[in-house]
């Protein structure tokens, strides 16, 4: 497979013996960010690796992980935006036949998605948080990150809110 670009980032796709590897400007700021003990730290090691790459997804989560409301959801969106953009190319050639989990370089939008999944949970957007959580399981059907229970969830509470209304 040819390497994909990111056209809204400096991410790009390499390819070696068939595991996809995500390269980026804003590695050399990710691979300090645990070294960090203070999160002030993190928070500008993030901040300069979004200055080098716009559509870091590491950075974008770690900035979503600590904020809050809107604010929160405009970055996992961006988030999952930059993963679609990196990752559709390979979807796209691979098909259903993706072992999306299986490579280490998808997991950060995977785990991006679910991130959204559970912020749209909390604020009672139904919809949309089983939209991130079924796609995950489109994705992932092994369901390595128990999307199904979140789904469950889901379910029971707007089971909950029916009763309630009656």
């Amino acid at each position: 497979m040819q390497t994909a670009l990111n056209e809204s980032s400096t991410s790009h796709i390499e390819w070696r013996l068939d595991v996809p590897r995500v390269v980026s400007k804003a590695d050399p700021f990710l691979l300090r960010i645990p070294q960090m003990p203070k999160i002030e730290d993190k928070f500008f090691l993030a901040t300069r690796a979004l200055r080098q790459d716009p559509g870091c997804i590491e950075a974008l989560r770690l900035l979503a992980a600590y904020s809050e409301g809107n604010h929160q959801l405009r970055l996992l969106q961006g988030a999952v935006k930059a993963g679609d953009t990196l990752w559709m190319p390979v979807a796209e050639e691979y098909g259903c036949h993706a072992r999306w989990w299986d490579w280490a370089a998808t997991r950060p939008w995977m785990h991006a998605i679910l991130e959204l999944g559970e912020a749209h949970a909390e604020r009672d957007n139904t919809l949309a948080a089983k939209w991130c959580f079924q796609r995950l399981l489109d994705l992932n059907p092994a369901n390595h990150q128990g999307v199904e229970r979140y789904l469950e969830r889901l379910q029971d509470n707007v089971e909950v809110m029916e009763i309630g209304y009656r």
